[in-house]
């Protein structure tokens, strides 16, 4: 387990002796050891607070062009077909598992979708990109704003 995890993974996996933690990582520290890992890992439980959020981790594995296995929770089925960066399985253990073994299976499969996560990162995801686009969606809305009390004043005159 790369960086800090709160759930005490070791009680829950049948050979606790196989679960490494690293604790908190550097940013080069953590670059260094997803480029050792064969796939990243996201499974979320299928909650409210889990459809309302986007893990962070997944940007990282984009970035780092590593493969991963999430869950359909939320928005992640839909980001997957419109991003095609890992697989979404659906929320419980056998599929999670499944779909994990089916990607160790297919390298090709993972190398492609690697590749592909680390071009959405490098372009239409990257943070200049991404920053471009929150500008936008404010400048609308300032515009908006402001054609809307236009609109308020005009009435009252």
């Amino acid at each position: 387990m790369l960086g800090y995890c709160n759930v005490a993974i070791e009680t829950l996996v049948a050979e606790p002796s196989a679960v490494v933690r690293t604790g908190p990582l550097d940013t080069v520290t953590l670059r260094r050891y997803l480029r050792a890992a064969d796939l990243g890992w996201a499974p979320l439980h299928d909650s409210g607070a889990n459809r309302g959020r986007f893990p962070l981790k997944l940007s990282t594995y984009m970035e780092a062009g590593l493969p991963f296995v999430t869950t359909a929770v939320g928005d992640l089925g839909d980001f997957l077909r419109r991003y095609p960066a890992g697989l979404a399985a659906d929320p419980n253990a056998a599929a999670v598992a499944a779909t994990t073994i089916s990607l160790l299976s297919n390298p090709e499969q993972a190398l492609w979708l690697g590749t592909m996560g680390r071009a959405f990162a490098e372009a239409e995801l990257s943070w200049t990109q991404v920053s471009v686009e929150v500008e936008r969606v404010y400048r609308q809305l300032l515009m908006q704003r402001s054609l809307h009390i236009k609109r308020i004043r005009k009435r009252k005159n």
